[in-house]
Parts: structure tokens; sequence; C-alpha cells
């Protein structure tokens, strides 16, 4: 599985030419940060979940279990704009102690399979193999997974690269003493976390809905931070505002040109797009890695940024938002107790499919049935006729 997810990650990247900084899988989901070289971000999911998807149906069906099709809800991706270097440097912690968060495993490094983390920065990154199911002979035998530091932290380290995986290691650690300090119950850890059943679910309620989503966020504090969130909540309602009348004046046989940054109007119906504002925080396209390193090495060289309220700023981050790292990730896969069943909360009852229903006590909240296609296969008899058609 885990190899699917890193040949997957690296052929997307391939393909796309985004920048990938970091990436966890967290069992039902993932977090993963790129910077994209062109505007195709939308392509870069719809590739990388789709491999993923495809091959772990096939893979489940070679184990002998029941490949359910659609691995994937259907709810849409959730990006995420981090517009500075300290909103960058929290949310990569945020992401990559997020297995801890989830109650998992104690350290990031002890989940199973290769994983990525911040040292690869400096290096040529992962050799993945492609895996022998699903991927086809059109696809190389071996990619590179290449993780590279965002271009914001490294205009904010002055182009130190050994400087900034320091001090991410240095946020990680402080991260998962932070999440470890307020978690509810011990980590599953990597033994039971690979013995679980392909379709067992943790007992965590449900994500809530109707709640706000963030479309971007920003590290800065005091009246430098104040001023981006409300320039950039400024440019998105803007933005809606403008879009939805471009789009009824098309339908009325207007033709106008859609603002800057529309995806699906550009993309699926060849509709015209305007350039970007000039004093555009969200749609602006950001720097590059290897522009910002040139803009370093350049004679007119901007001011070097205060690193050290940058790392302060990204700490304070992590620390604060513990408590609700936690509360928005554990993912409780514990056996339920008896004295957990009550009217407010009825526990999860895990059954396999051919289990009669008569063996489920009670009045659960929710039933997770095991599906495999091994257990309860009615066995060949010799000499036994065909089934008639």
């Amino acid at each position: 599985m885990n190899e699917i997810w890193l040949f997957a990650l690296a052929d997307a990247q391939r393909v796309t030419g985004v920048s990938i900084h970091m990436s966890k899988l967290v069992v039902t989901h993932h977090h993963t940060d790129v910077t994209p070289s062109h505007p195709n971000l939308p392509e870069f999911t719809r590739r990388l979940h789709s491999d993923v998807s495809g091959a772990i149906n096939e893979l489940l069906l070679e184990l002998g279990y029941e490949a359910p099709g659609q691995i994937w809800d259907g709810r849409q991706p959730h990006y995420l704009r981090l517009l500075d270097a300290s909103a960058q440097m929290s949310q990569l912690t945020y992401d990559y102690v997020n297995q801890v968060a989830a109650g998992l495993v104690e350290q990031p490094g002890h989940m199973p399979g290769r994983q990525l983390e911040y040292g690869m920065w400096a290096t040529d990154g992962l050799s993945v193999k492609k895996p022998p199911v699903y991927f086809g002979r059109d696809r190389a035998s071996e990619l590179q997974c290449n993780p590279e530091a965002s271009p914001e932290i490294m205009r904010a380290f002055d182009g130190d690269l050994h400087g900034a995986i320091h001090h991410m290691r240095r946020l990680a650690r402080q991260g998962v003493s932070e999440v470890r300090g307020v978690r509810r119950f011990p980590a599953l850890g990597a033994q039971k976390l690979k013995r679980l059943h392909p379709y067992d679910e943790p007992r965590s309620a449900a994500e809530p809905k109707g709640q706000r989503v963030p479309t971007f966020r920003v590290g800065a504090s005091g009246a430098v931070g104040r001023e981006r969130r409300i320039a950039a909540a400024l440019e998105t309602r803007t933005f809606r505002r403008e879009h939805a009348e471009v789009r009824h004046s098309n339908l009325s046989g207007e033709a106008r040109a859609f603002p800057y940054g529309t995806y699906g109007q550009r993309v699926f119906h060849g509709s015209d797009v305007a350039e970007p504002y000039d004093d555009a925080l969200l749609a602006h396209p950001g720097a590059l890695l290897h522009e910002v390193i040139e803009e370093l090495r350049g004679a007119d060289a901007p001011r070097p940024v205060d690193r050290a309220a940058v790392v302060e700023e990204a700490r304070a981050d992590v620390v604060d938002g513990a408590a609700a790292m936690v509360e928005a990730s554990e993912l409780d896969y514990r056996r339920s107790e008896p004295a957990e069943a009550s009217d407010s909360a009825r526990p999860i009852v895990t059954r396999h499919q051919n289990d009669p229903r008569s063996s489920v006590q009670g009045n659960p909240r929710r039933i997770v049935v095991r599906r495999d296609v091994r257990r309860g296969r009615p066995k060949k008899r010799r000499g036994s006729d065909p089934p008639s058609e």
C-alpha cells in the first residue's frame, strides 16, 4: 500500500510538474503539500487519486477481499493556500505529525513503509519501483519521489537549506510532544495498524458538516498578519462575486472573461480568463523554488526576512493548535467497552458479511461490515454438475 502511494505520488509529480514538499498517509485520508509550477493542481490531485484508487481495488482482489470500487468519498479535496513562510512551516508540521495526532503511532517514523521526511529536501528523495499491481507497461519501472523545500521557507531562511531542515525537524519534535500530551488514548502502534482489516472503520465521530472551510492561511502575527488576512478575505469575496456575475452575463449572451483563478471554466469549457490583479494575494501565482534561489543570489537580493520571528510564529501556532489538531485528527480503532455503550455514545459494531444479523446485540449507532471473498465461499464438490444457465 505504501509503495502504491509513493509510486502514484511520484508519477503525478512527473506528469504535472508539481514540487512536493511533504506527504503523509493517515489511513483514511492524506495530507500532501505541493507547489504547482503550472495552473494544474486539480489535475495532479485527479491523477494521484485515480491511480491510488485503481491500485487499491486491484490489490484487494488479489488478496481475496471484495473491491469497493470507489475508494475516495464524494467530497471535494480541500485546497489551502499558504501565504507566507510561517504559515507553510506550521502547516507542514501539522501534516507531518498528523499520524501521531490521529493516534496511529507514537512517532511519524514508526509508520509502516518508507516515509518522506525533511532531510530529503537535501537529497534526491526516494527511488520507488513500480508495484506489481495496476500500473501497466506504459509506466516507468522505477520513479524518483523527490521532495523539495517550499519557496517561502527558503526565502525566510535566505537560501539556507540545512538551516530550514534543522528548524523543521525541531518543529516536528515539538509538535509530536504537544499532540502526545493532549491525546486521549495510547497510539495503536505499527503492528496493530498492519493487522487492521481493510473494511475496519474508526469509532471516531464523522466530521461535522456545515462548518466554514478555510481556503487560505496567514502565519504572520500582529498588524502585518491582520492586513494580509483582511486583504485575502476581501479578494476571496470579490472573486466569488465576479465569477457569479460573469457566469450570468455569459448565460445571457454577453461574453466576458472570468476572473483569474477559475479552473473549471478554463479547462472544461474553454472560457476566457482575465489576468490576475497586480495586488492579488491568492490568485496571483507564487514564486517557484528556483525563482527564489535566483532572486536571493542576484545583485538586487531583497532584505533578509527575520528568521527568528518566522520560526517563533510557526512554533506558537503549533503549540496553540495541538489540542484542536488532535480533536480533528484522532482515529479511534480501540475496541468498544461495555461502559461506553450509552444512549449518547452507542458503540460501533463490526461484523463479517456472512455473520447472521442476530449476532449484533444491543442498539449500535453504526454497523461496520467486513467484506472479503474467501470466508464462506462454497466448496466445490467432486463430480458435481456445473450450474445450469
